[in-house]
């Protein structure tokens, strides 16, 4: 009789225990689903950003080289149809960089901030 006592004043939720197996199961799996996307993630980064910046530093000159050649005719029809595709298309690759990292950063199976700072 005191054993039982003692075991239901150490576990006061018998049934809470199988959620707790539930749960750690449910991580793991979670864990090796991550793991294989973080690695293929990690491993395409260099390409992946080295290419988004080249493209956004090519972006972001030709926006700038646009806006100098036709500043000595402002009311060209052309000026403003080439400066902002060009602005734009630069800042939407600088994005996928910026939101590649952050999202290998997310599917990480550590505090990748961390490593970073």
């Amino acid at each position: 009789m005191q054993n039982q006592e003692l075991i239901n004043k150490s576990n006061p939720n018998p049934g809470k225990d199988c959620f707790v197996w539930v749960g750690a199961i449910i991580r793991m799996i979670f864990l090796f689903i991550r793991l294989p996307i973080f690695f293929v993630l990690f491993w395409l980064r260099g390409i992946v950003v080295t290419i988004s910046n080249f493209i956004g530093s090519i972006t972001l000159f030709a926006c700038f080289f646009c806006w100098f050649a036709h500043s000595y005719a402002p009311n060209d029809p052309m000026f403003g149809k080439m400066i902002w595709p060009c602005a734009i298309a630069s800042l939407c690759f600088f994005i996928l960089g910026w939101l590649y990292d952050y999202v290998i950063m997310w599917v990480s199976p550590q505090d990748m901030s961390r490593i970073y700072y």
